[in-house]
């Protein structure tokens, strides 16, 4: 029973983790809203998407969500991974680099979470996303997100496995 648990968390993770990649590598971000595209700044978009899913995991009072939070974060860390091994790092190289890279999610998602309170994203985006450089497509990219994390509180979807993403105009 409870590897059947953990393994249902595992699937809908997974698919809401292919569905955060998807959503962050549209083109949008790249062609019209001038993010680099770079490892780096993929990152950069796949946590902001994790922080919009997760923020909404994290505020629901539920056992199920916060377990399948857990199973989200899991799965981003084990296609890192995946991902630094494709790379060509090795055995040796690979702790080093997944706690940096875990020590950046975790200040993404800190910084991202105090500027929640007043559904204010601009400053982190521009420092994070744009080296400090671009304000006005920052701002469209926090207006993007504090309606999103909106959207998916009046939404059930997330046990399922599924997210709605908005579009842009």
């Amino acid at each position: 029973m409870f590897f059947k648990k953990k393994r249902k968390y595992h699937n809908i993770a997974t698919k809401l983790y292919l569905n955060i990649i998807e959503q962050s590598r549209n083109d949008i971000f790249y062609q019209k809203l001038s993010i680099n595209d770079t490892i780096e700044k993929r990152f950069e978009m796949i946590t902001l998407h994790m922080f919009i899913v997760m923020q909404q995991l994290k505020n629901s009072n539920s056992k199920e969500k916060e377990q399948l939070s857990q199973s989200l974060f899991d799965t981003m860390f084990e296609n890192m991974e995946i991902a630094l091994r494709e790379q060509g790092i090795g055995d040796m190289g690979i702790p080093k680099r997944m706690k940096k890279l875990i020590n950046i999610f975790y200040d993404r998602v800190l910084s991202y979470d105090n500027a929640s309170s007043n559904n204010d994203f601009s400053k982190e985006i521009n420092k994070f996303l744009y080296d400090s450089k671009n304000i006005d497509n920052s701002q469209i990219i926090s207006k993007y997100m504090a309606k999103q994390i909106n959207i998916l509180k009046k939404q059930n979807m997330l046990l399922a496995g599924d997210i709605s993403w908005i579009e842009f105009s």
